[in-house]
Order: C-alpha cells, then structure tokens, then sequence
C-alpha cells in the first residue's frame, strides 16, 4: 500500500497544475485514522468546500460507522499547491470502549486542523491533511497536536 500511494503522489505531482474548481460537485475517496471512506462535496468558491464523509471502520470486532460534515478554506495558491484549514464535526456509530464515553453508541467530536490539495486538473485533486484540535464532547477532553493524517484523491463534475 505504502508503494502505491508513493507512486500515484509522484505521478499526481508530476502533472501540471489546476486552478481550483468552482461552483462544482465532486465524490472521493481518503483514508485516515478511522480506516476508508468516500465523501461527497461541492465547492462554494474557490475559497470554500463543503462536504461530509462517511466511512466504515472496525474497533477490535466491532464495526464503526462515521459521518462527517466539514467545511474546507482554501487560502489561496502557493506555486502549484493550494494550501487550507478544515472543521469537521464527527459522528461515530459503534459499541466499544477506549473513545468517548465506555460502551457508547455515538461518539461526537470536533476536529479542526490543516492540509493542503494539488490540483492537477480542473476536475482533479490530491490531498493531505492533519488534525491540530479534537473536541470529544463525550468525555471533554481536548487534543492538541499534529496528528490524525488523512490522505485522499477527489473527482469534481458539473462545472
């Protein structure tokens, strides 16, 4: 996996630079601290996307199930990369323990952090970003730090 993703990064940075879309809908795909998902977005203006995840993940053998609206501000082109903050708020579906309250059902946080997307088409975009804030309202504790990467690839339509 680990060589696949170094392959397609090199090939995606290979490519020619885009501008970033605009007044689009668009699907993808990342993969993070909760395993892989798809989101669906549309873009507001080249500044703001809006989105949610949804994705599938196992803790221990229990399955997990998380939704995730988030909005994502882009600052603007730095050379061929198009830097950007993100609020996500997380809604975890699953029994187990070690997150959250024990034994919860739902589990909800609030995540901020930051990342950055290459566009290498009008309709293409590879990203990465990482997760500076946690909010878990469960249990009220509140990360700080870089962690939680999240790497992924979207596909935009309609524009």
């Amino acid at each position: 996996m680990r060589r696949f993703l170094t392959t397609f990064g090199l090939l995606a940075l290979a490519a020619p630079a885009a501008a970033a879309p605009s007044g689009q809908a668009g699907v993808g795909v990342s993969t993070g601290t909760y395993g892989i998902g798809g989101h669906a977005v549309y873009v507001v203006s080249p500044a703001l996307q809006v989105g949610s995840q949804i994705g599938l993940g196992f803790v221990g053998d229990t399955a997990v199930i998380a939704l995730a609206p988030y909005g994502k501000f882009h600052f603007g082109e730095v050379g061929p990369l198009a830097p950007f903050a993100f609020a996500r708020l997380d809604v975890l579906r699953g029994s187990w323990s070690g997150y959250g309250s024990s034994g919860s059902d739902v589990a909800i946080d609030l995540a901020a952090g930051i990342g950055g997307e290459y566009y290498t088409k009008d309709d293409f975009g590879v990203f990465g970003a990482l997760t500076v804030f946690d909010l878990d309202f469960d249990s009220g504790d509140i990360a700080f730090g870089m962690f939680a990467p999240t790497v992924g690839i979207e596909w935009f339509f309609g524009g």
